[in-house]
């Protein structure tokens, strides 16, 4: 069973129906995703894929110290050395599919550079690298008679029984029919958390629902703290925000204040190429400083064919905004955009529970650290797909079947629970934020708890509402995050407490 079809789920289904298909036995692999299929985190990952394919002017090396070094030194050094060696298996892999990454005149791919990178190694297909991929993955998933896809069903809870994960409950959205699905393996490829945010990149679908599960099941969650804004998202009142993705500052564009000054320069000598954590950082400082609602991102000073030949996407969806980019700045704010922490795994891609595997946004595999490298979200997603894959095929294990009575579920009138909701929103936006403090964090806490205790006083009924379980979800990886940020005492990467800062200054 897999949960999710982003590029971790619908890789790792491939890579099972095709081993099996190899050997001539028969197998069942199901997908259930809670909206259309192709609605995923995946689908809406502009910037493309990172690997090493050019030996003569990059390396695993200088990959594996990018991607540590853009962590704060905390990804697993094991983990980044095996997943930066698999990428041009996982590349050939996507192509071997029909996936069409960019070109350039001689043939050979057009590699681009985004911050925290050293070298040309992001492969893309123009801005819209992960719509191709998903299409692709798509594509050949129902090529095969043993992937059963299921859109608008949604997972209430995994199913333990004797301590370990045997399935999961799942209800058709549309029949409102719960079922109690059985497998063999559960893999989680749920995506992340970006809901909890006013302003995010991701889609309605991210509200942390297989983090949420497995936490409930017992597993170990870990890093949750670890929250990666996107610098640049356009602004407007759009939700999902529309991402401007790393690419166009990759590609020659500036971020500039108001006043036409190279603000990042002053936190970083890499300025808008340095990492993803200290760029939206920069931009939080200088919002501040200045009152306004966003800063410029430049592109007038490129060649405006060249850049809207190879970001139409954008290009397209800054016009429509009234935006002529060969004489406009792009407005931009850093929007909730990607977990680095999650449901923690192995190097296998299990969790703590058996019969349970996690790959994706929603696990934490020690990649990543405290800030994820630009363009490694699709590779960690093929690469874990591989190492759950391999994994499954070496430790078969029997399916159990189990009976389940009847259940009532907690009802919110829809009026209550969008008010509620943009409660959560609004909590975690103004306290949970790229700066924080203890003060707002504990603040944060208290009023989520006291939403979490107040979740269980409203009535109960026989029949599912599918909104009221994901807040159910959004009030449990809120709480994690703010637990967990609490926990950590010391500024690192993503997180940032600004009275650590201000005690140590004081010390000084």
């Amino acid at each position: 069973m897999v949960l999710g079809s982003g590029i971790a789920g619908l890789t790792f289904a491939i890579k099972v129906a095709e081993y099996y298909s190899d050997l001539g036995e028969e197998i069942q692999i199901d997908i259930f995703s809670k909206a259309e299929l192709e609605e995923s985190n995946t689908k809406y990952a502009q910037g493309g894929i990172a690997a090493v394919l050019n030996s003569l002017e990059d390396s695993f090396d200088k990959h594996i110290e990018d991607t540590i070094s853009c962590g704060g030194g905390l990804p697993n050094k094991e983990i980044v050395n095996r997943v930066v060696k698999e990428a041009p298996k996982q590349i050939k892999s996507l192509i071997n599919w029909g996936t069409q990454f960019d070109k350039n005149e001689n043939g050979s791919f057009n590699l681009a550079k985004e911050g925290g990178h050293s070298e040309h190694r992001i492969l893309h297909s123009k801005d819209s690298t992960g719509l191709e991929i998903e299409k692709t993955l798509l594509r050949k998933a129902n090529s095969f008679k043993s992937i059963h896809l299921h859109y608008n069903r949604f997972a209430i809870d995994l199913l333990m029984h004797n301590c370990e994960c045997i399935g999961a409950l799942i209800v058709d959205e549309l029949k409102q029919n719960v079922q109690t699905v059985t497998a063999s393996y559960t893999l989680l490829a749920t995506g992340g958390i970006g809901q909890v945010y006013e302003k995010t990149t991701n889609p309605v679908v991210a509200t942390g629902d297989g983090i949420a599960m497995a936490y409930r099941a017992g597993a170990k969650v870990s890093g949750m703290e670890f929250v990666q804004f996107h610098p640049t998202a356009l602004w407007s009142k759009d939700s999902p925000a529309f991402l401007i993705s790393e690419a166009v500052r990759g590609f020659g564009g500036l971020l500039k204040s108001a006043h036409g000054n190279d603000f990042c320069a002053k936190y970083d000598f890499r300025a808008s190429l340095a990492p993803r954590d200290i760029v939206a950082r920069a931009i939080a400082f200088e919002l501040q400083a200045t009152k306004l609602p966003f800063v410029n991102l430049e592109v007038a000073h490129l060649d405006i064919k060249s850049f809207e030949k190879h970001f139409p996407k954008i290009s397209q969806k800054c016009k429509s905004e009234g935006l002529d980019l060969a004489i406009d700045s792009i407005p931009v704010v850093p929007a909730a955009h990607y977990l680095c922490g999650g449901v923690e795994v192995d190097r296998n891609g299990l969790t703590s529970i058996k019969g349970l595997l996690a790959c994706g946004e929603c696990a934490n595999t020690g990649l990543h650290g405290s800030n994820r490298l630009a363009s490694n979200s699709l590779l960690e997603g093929m690469a874990y797909a591989e190492f759950c894959f391999i994994y499954i095929i070496n430790n078969r294990r029997q399916k159990t079947s189990i009976y389940l009575p009847d259940k009532f579920y907690v009802y919110i009138p829809a009026h209550s629970l969008k008010v509620l909701k943009e409660k959560v929103k609004q909590i975690m936006s103004a306290n949970v934020n790229i700066v924080k403090s203890t003060k707002g964090l504990v603040s944060a806490l208290v009023k989520i708890s006291a939403l979490e205790k107040a979740f269980s006083s409203f009535e109960t009924k026989s029949s599912i509402d599918v909104a009221t379980l994901e807040y159910a979800n959004m009030l449990t990886v809120s709480k994690l995050i703010i637990e967990q940020a609490l926990s950590r005492k010391e500024n690192i990467g993503l997180h940032y407490l600004k009275d650590l800062d201000d005690a140590y200054t004081s010390r000084k």
